[in-house]
């Protein structure tokens, strides 16, 4: 199945997106915040690492038209979680989310594990990154 891209998000569009949280520690930004955790599988199942970035430009893991799954998949799950807090007036879950992406090999899928962990596999020429 072919998938659609759509492109990059260049700064100019990006300024009509709102920020994501992350930790900034000396020119390093961590995609960690209270609700959200996003780790760079690095296409393993057991390797885990923080994503950490420079500041000023974060394009790792550039696949398929995006500049960075990671961003995103820790963007929309810092989003999904803030509108389900908003609407039912109670947070998603307890515990911080803990986003995995680049997941292992040959998987073209996402899914939840051990209550607040989001595994998002890649697929060659398939991006699986929007949220549950």
């Amino acid at each position: 199945m072919e998938m659609v891209k759509r492109g990059f998000i260049t700064m100019e569009l990006s300024e009509m997106l709102p920020q994501f949280d992350v930790i900034e520690e000396q020119g390093l930004c961590y995609l960690d915040s209270p609700n959200v955790a996003t780790f760079d599988m690095r296409n393993t199942t057991s390797e885990l690492h923080l994503h950490e970035f420079v500041c000023s430009e974060n394009v790792a893991r550039e696949v398929n038209g995006a500049f960075s799954l990671l961003n995103d998949a820790h963007a929309f799950a810092h989003y999904t979680n803030k509108m389900f807090t908003q609407w039912t007036n109670t947070p998603a879950l307890k515990d911080q989310i803990k986003m995995r992406v680049h997941y292992g090999q040959n998987r073209a899928s996402a899914f939840f594990g051990m209550g607040s962990l989001l595994l998002w596999g890649m697929e060659h020429k398939v991006n699986i990154h929007q949220p549950l």
